[in-house]
């Protein structure tokens, strides 16, 4: 904690703003030292009111080594290259293949495009940051901390759309186009977009913007990072919001998967009970067959051997 005192006097009251810019520039620089918030008290006459400052520049990975930023910045640079260039030949894939348009592909390339999405918010201004060694603008700070929690939870339920889906294809597959037809698609999709923006959304509604990290740690709405290399994080009490939907949509998915596996291992007992069934069949067939030809091989034989003891054509002769 910094106090600074300044006299009253119709100079300083005029020259409030100037004498504020210079205690936030110190206090910033103050920052430098250590990964922490700094608040520092600024009286003018009988009002006394407190500055917090944050320097994420000195947190995290590349804070405490900074010569690391070459091979940061390689990575998000390999990761940014990769999601663009994996997703696009999914989505490619998917538009030029009359095999892939299957119904539940929708929810592949949504996933796609929220991965894109989410590389993109992050991994361009961090390597920017990175590099001059810059936090970034409080708007750009506010709209990464409205589009993170979003696009994270999107993923989550579009995962547990694409599962309900899977499972629907295997468990009824004879009723699987009836069931998902493009209007319940599109209501679905519509259903996961609304649960993502619900948290961000009640947010900006209580309090008329965005929240930031920052608001829990120092009890002051300071829109920066972490630290360089962690984007803007969304804050406030609707974070338990947020976490208690990434679950139910965690458990939804994981349900689901459950589900299919289930029905995975009762459509293999079923192909084995037919198979030894199947084999059953066979070998009574086969004992059939076999007691058959054995009934008929005794027969022959009879056959053979009445007329072996049957007389011969000679003896009638000297008979007659």
């Amino acid at each position: 904690m910094k106090n600074i005192s300044v006299p009253a006097s119709g100079v300083v009251a005029n020259s409030t703003v100037a004498l504020s810019t210079t205690i936030l520039a110190n206090a910033s620089e103050l920052a430098v030292l250590v990964c922490d918030f700094v608040t520092t008290n600024i009286t003018l006459g009988n009002v006394t009111s407190s500055v917090t400052s944050y320097n994420p520049a000195h947190c995290g990975v590349y804070g405490y080594y900074p010569p690391l930023q070459p091979l940061l910045s390689f990575i998000l640079i390999f990761m940014t290259v990769w999601a663009l260039f994996g997703n696009g030949c999914l989505l490619f894939l998917v538009c030029t293949e009359k095999n892939m348009r299957e119904p539940g592909n929708i929810f592949v390339c949504a996933l796609a495009l929220t991965d894109i999405t989410q590389i993109l918010v992050y991994a361009p201004t961090t390597v920017y940051r990175l590099v001059h060694g810059e936090i970034p603008s409080e708007g750009w700070c506010r709209i990464q901390a409205f589009l993170n929690p979003s696009l994270s939870t999107l993923t989550v339920y579009l995962q547990a759309s694409l599962w309900i889906c899977r499972y629907i294809h295997i468990a009824f597959p004879f009723d699987y186009a009836s069931m998902i037809t493009k209007r319940r698609l599109a209501v679905t999709m519509a259903i996961c977009v609304l649960i993502a923006l619900t948290a961000p959304l009640i947010g900006v509604a209580r309090v008329g913007t965005v929240q930031s990290w920052t608001v829990d740690e120092s009890s002051v709405d300071i829109a920066q990072p972490i630290s360089l290399m962690i984007p803007c994080t969304f804050g406030g009490p609707e974070v338990f919001l947020l976490i208690v939907l990434i679950i139910v949509g965690v458990v939804v998915s994981c349900v689901t998967a459950g589900l299919i596996c289930k029905e995975a291992l009762d459509s293999e007992n079923r192909l084995q009970k037919t198979d030894r069934h199947r084999q059953g069949a066979t070998g009574k067939q086969t004992e059939i067959r076999q007691d058959v030809g054995d009934h008929n091989g005794s027969t022959a034989d009879y056959v053979v051997s009445g007329f072996d003891l049957w007389p011969p054509a000679e003896s009638w002769s000297h008979h007659t």
